[in-house]
């Protein structure tokens, strides 16, 4: 049978008293009177209704994600070895920019001497 979880504390005190009991050494502002409620911040949401257009279309998450491959290249690296996205052939792949050869002459900064 599943455990049951304690309720969430209320309050800054009883925050204080679960980080002492499961031994974390983080505490909140000791300026902040251990009856002042926690703050609580909206959600956004109230739970219950999932838009339809945020629901995950048939076929899961694999073939959502195909859809909308990430752009940092060495997260796409990854997402290729893992089949997330098609390889590229190396005839389409992109060439890199081209450098010429020549260096800029620069002038020697003044020394004043």
């Amino acid at each position: 049978m599943a455990r049951q979880s304690k309720p969430a504390p209320r309050t800054f005190g009883e925050l204080r008293k679960l980080l002492a009991e499961i031994g974390d050494p983080w505490q909140p502002d000791p300026a902040i009177s251990d009856d002042q409620r926690l703050p609580e911040f909206p959600t956004g949401g109230d739970g219950i209704y999932e838009p339809s257009d945020r629901v995950l279309p048939i076929g899961g998450v694999i073939d959502a994600l195909k859809g909308h491959p990430p752009t940092n290249p060495d997260l796409l690296d990854v997402w290729r070895e893992e089949g997330l996205v098609d390889k590229p052939d190396e005839a389409a792949a992109p060439k890199g920019r081209k450098r010429s050869r020549q260096t800029k002459a620069t002038s020697a900064p003044d020394t004043g001497g």
